[in-house]
């Protein structure tokens, strides 16, 4: 495990690709945890990787009446995508402590002691990755009871999720039209046109 790294607000509104929201609910015996998350994907908002790449926020908030807090949100990017993990600076909210990419690709973020009990929410967590289209990602979250038994994730599966739009380099775009031309061109020919 490594300290996340800080991420300046990018300030604005960058462009947003996807986004979704949700309630969740844990309950363990007279132990429960209530609240909502967000999540969203937004072209390099961090600037540390490529213009055309994904960067993946997260925010978790927790309800008044939750009894439990929140040890870990993460989420599960391929692993053949390079992964910078952090929070957003000045959001409202608490910071990880700490954050780790675990062997099956889950980026995750600590709360050590565990956060959120009784109506707090985390900062904007940050992943900047190397991606420029991705088909799938999964969001989770533990929870602690007080007996110490983990509560599984939310489970959260966003589908679908595509990068901008390809646009083909200038000279791409002559070629092809050259080769239209001269295909063109030949099936004149054989027919006597030319």
């Amino acid at each position: 495990m490594v300290a996340p790294d800080p991420f300046p607000n990018p300030g604005g509104t960058p462009p947003l690709l996807y986004h979704t929201s949700g309630l969740f609910t844990f309950t363990s015996g007279s132990d429960v945890l209530t609240g909502d998350y967000v999540e969203s994907v937004f072209l390099d908002i961090t600037g540390t990787t490529c213009p055309t790449c994904l960067d993946f926020a997260i925010e978790v908030d927790a309800s008044a009446s939750s009894t439990l807090g929140i040890e870990r949100v993460g989420l599960l990017v391929p692993l053949s995508i390079s992964a910078d993990a952090g929070y957003v600076v000045g959001t409202p909210g608490l910071s990880p402590t700490d954050v780790n990419r675990g062997s099956l690709g889950a980026v995750s973020f600590f709360f050590n002691p565990p956060l959120f009990p009784g109506g707090s929410g985390s900062d904007v967590l940050l992943i900047a990755t190397t991606a420029t289209a991705i088909g799938s990602d999964s969001l989770g979250l533990d929870a602690e009871s007080r007996t110490g038994q983990i509560l599984g994730g939310i489970g959260v599966i966003t589908t679908g999720i595509v990068g901008p739009a390809a646009v083909p380099e200038p000279g791409t775009g002559f070629l092809l039209a050259l080769g239209l031309v001269g295909f063109a061109g030949s099936k004149l020919r054989s027919k006597g046109l030319l």
